[in-house]
């Protein structure tokens, strides 16, 4: 009896072992499983929160992604947080915007940077306060709470532990109260209130006592249910047993069938290949017959084109050979057309070259011709501290130009800018001095005004100019700026023809303005006007034309303008007379750069 109960044993013990070691493997295949299930979870997650129109179903699966992160301890957790919130305000969802705040917090909090935890539990809290949402309320009021106690902020702590106290009792969440029973029972140790603590520890041992009395009960209850197992378990080990003899036999069996299947299938397997291996003998000598038919075909066709080249090469050979003779006869008589064009150029170029070089040295003579009857200012250098002039025409001869002459106690000087440039403007200038000196210098007419609205009528009777409706009347006429000064009071009298007179003193830069109207035919011939100003020594005063100003830079592309114009003179006068020309001459060419000179250029500058 004794030897049979104990081979009974060793029998169910192997039949544990047997049903044992499978399901640790079983196991382990359940975690797998669990695993890739996890992932593939995971993965549908992403492609919700990415791809879904509906921005409840993205905050929920942005809430699923970040406590997956959370619970990885991957800092994506707060990256996703923060975006799931944005889309979470929008759409008004507070409840979730105070969980996304939580999540935040939980991280920073498991990483021990309790101040950012801090930081996003407050912030969750204030949502979830103002719309009154008290479930998650209280329990990111515990969390803050655990937060300012690591931050040895007790008094912030206690604060947040009574809030979250207040709210766990309305709702009823005991294990809450608990919690915090123990939370606040710290906070007293902590600030040495030794009587609130003993009260909260009291409260804590109590609801313990309580909870342990029933976990008792539950294990009387699975005590009584283990045993009704155990009465059962004996009736159950000798189906187990009778169970294992079948299945063995039936192990056998199957065995026994398999190998019969196994021989059946090797003999059909040999069957199969000495099959294969004949047709593949067939397929390989149908396969190079193909490639002989093949091989033969492709040379029949390589020796047709061939020829077919040949013959083609030659009908093109000839075909070209006549083309390139009737080309070759075509461009010798083309040779021949052009030497003789060539020669006819040759001879015209040297004629023109004749006829420049006559036109230049007239220009040339024209030019020195009209700088002899400018008025030199030399003889004049004696009735001013100091003078400059800067004159640059833009070809020989010039449009614009300058004049000055003594009358008296009076010294009258000006510069002129005529219509055009070269030899147009340079006839119009010379008109100009012989009206200048006809006016000035034989009639003493001494009063600017006057001496410009003498040259108009003059110039329109010269020139022709009797209307604005005569189409063929030129229209010429000259800019001017004109000043008289009187030595003896030191008073100077301006007026101007479209060009201003500009006078620095003491650092600080005047401009006196000019009539809006030419010496000359104009639509609307406004009077010459007088100004006058008391002078005082060390003054200069500047009279120009606009060829300076208009220049255009080869790397600006713009005008220099009467902007920086003025700007120049004023920050120049410093210097002495001299030095400041230098410094408009330099100025000058290296705005100019590479561009061409546009239009005369003449600036005048007086020290008094």
């Amino acid at each position: 009896m004794g030897r049979y109960v104990h081979r009974l044993m060793i029998i169910v013990l192997a039949l544990f072992g047997v049903l044992l070691a499978p399901q640790d493997a079983l196991c382990q295949r359940k975690r797998d499983r669990s695993k890739d299930k996890e992932n593939d979870s995971l993965k549908q997650i992403v492609v919700d929160y990415t791809l879904s129109d509906s921005d409840k179903e993205r905050v929920q699966s942005g809430i699923k992604l970040a406590n997956y992160y959370l619970n990885e301890n991957d800092v994506q957790c707060v990256e996703q947080a923060n975006a799931t919130i944005k889309i979470a305000t929008k759409s008004k969802m507070n409840t979730e915007v105070g969980e996304l705040y939580g999540i935040i917090g939980s991280y920073y909090y498991n990483n021990k940077n309790y101040k950012k935890a801090a930081t996003a539990w407050e912030s969750g809290y204030s949502i979830l306060k103002k719309n009154n949402l008290a479930i998650p309320r209280a329990q990111i009021c515990y969390q803050l709470g655990q937060c300012h106690q690591k931050l040895k902020n007790n008094r912030k702590a206690r604060n947040y532990y009574d809030e979250a106290m207040t709210l766990a009792k309305k709702l009823g969440d005991r294990e809450l109260m608990h919690t915090l029973t123990r939370s606040l029972c710290d906070i007293m140790l902590s600030d040495k209130n030794y009587k609130m603590a003993y009260e909260y520890l009291n409260a804590y041992f109590q609801e313990e006592k309580n909870k342990l009395g029933n976990q008792n009960a539950k294990l009387r209850n699975l005590n009584e249910e283990q045993e009704q197992i155990i009465e059962q378990k004996d009736s159950t080990i000798q189906e187990v047993v009778n169970q294992n003899y079948q299945l063995e036999m039936q192990r056998q069996q199957l065995k026994y069938d398999s190998a019969q299947l196994a021989n059946v299938k090797r003999q059909q397997e040999d069957s199969l290949k000495l099959q294969m291996s004949e047709n593949a003998k067939l397929q390989q000598e149908n396969e190079f017959n193909r490639k002989i038919k093949i091989g033969f075909g492709i040379v029949l066709l390589l020796i047709g084109g061939v020829i077919y080249l040949i013959l083609r090469n030659n009908r093109q050979k000839k075909r070209a050979n006549t083309i390139l003779q009737e080309k070759n006869h075509m461009i010798s008589s083309q040779n021949e057309e052009i030497q003789r064009q060539n020669e006819e150029i040759s001879k015209n170029l040297e004629e023109i070259a004749v006829k420049n070089k006559d036109i230049t040295d007239s220009l040339t003579y024209a030019g020195t011709i009209q700088r002899a009857m400018l008025r030199d200012f030399e003889k004049h250098r004696s009735l001013m501290s100091d003078y400059f002039i800067f004159y640059a025409p833009k070809d020989i001869v010039s449009g614009d130009f300058y004049w000055a002459y003594k009358v008296g106690s009076k010294f009258v000087f000006t510069v002129g800018d005529c219509t055009g440039h070269s030899v147009p403007g340079a006839f119009m200038s010379m008109l100009g001095i012989a009206l200048l000196n006809q006016i000035v210098a034989q009639q003493h007419v001494l009063q600017a005004s006057q001496i410009l609205e003498q040259m108009r009528i003059m110039v329109k009777q010269y020139l022709g100019q009797t209307g604005l409706d005569e189409s063929e009347a030129p229209k010429d006429g000259m800019d001017m700026a004109l000043c008289v000064w009187d030595l003896e009071v030191n008073n100077c009298n301006f007026a101007g023809a479209y060009n201003p007179m500009i006078m620095v003193r003491n650092g600080e830069l005047k401009v006196f303005s000019a009539v809006k109207s030419p010496v000359g035919i104009h639509m609307r011939e406004l009077p010459f006007e007088d100004q006058y100003v008391d002078l005082q020594k060390g003054d200069r005063l500047f009279l120009f034309s606009d060829g300076y100003s208009d220049q255009f830079s080869s790397v600006r592309h713009d005008k220099f303008k009467m902007s920086r114009f003025r700007q120049l003179l004023l920050e120049s006068s410093r210097l002495p007379m001299s030095d400041q020309r230098n410094k408009l001459v330099d100025n000058y060419y290296a705005w100019k750069g590479d561009f061409i000179q546009i239009d005369d250029v003449c600036v005048l500058g007086v020290e008094i």
